[in-house]
């Protein structure tokens, strides 16, 4: 087991036990405490993760794709949304003058 994985355990384990005190013992108030707390850090690690697998898949797009260099891909603003086909087409240049139509 993970130490990840753990946690979720702790916090399983520590709801029973609050379930299972009386509201009079020594313990009751530092109990839920406890749960609060672990809940508390189960949360921010889930969210580490995440951005850590966003950074991990948006250097694996920035590998595969070839861009100018004065554009970075990766910055700190920037998060990975959606994975998919990408049609990448060159933009013709604007004809100098007038247009047919004018």
């Amino acid at each position: 087991i993970l130490p990840i994985q753990r946690i979720p355990r702790y916090i399983m384990l520590l709801t029973e036990l609050v379930k299972t005190s009386p509201d009079t013992h020594v313990d009751a108030e530092n109990l839920k405490k406890a749960v609060q707390i672990m809940q508390s850090v189960a949360n921010s690690l889930n969210e580490q993760k995440r951005e850590a697998e966003n950074l991990a898949k948006m250097k694996e797009i920035e590998a595969d794709v070839e861009t100018p260099k004065e554009i970075e891909l990766l910055e700190p603003h920037r998060k990975f949304i959606h994975e998919g086909p990408m049609f990448c087409m060159k933009a013709e240049e604007e004809k100098k003058g007038k247009r047919e139509s004018e």
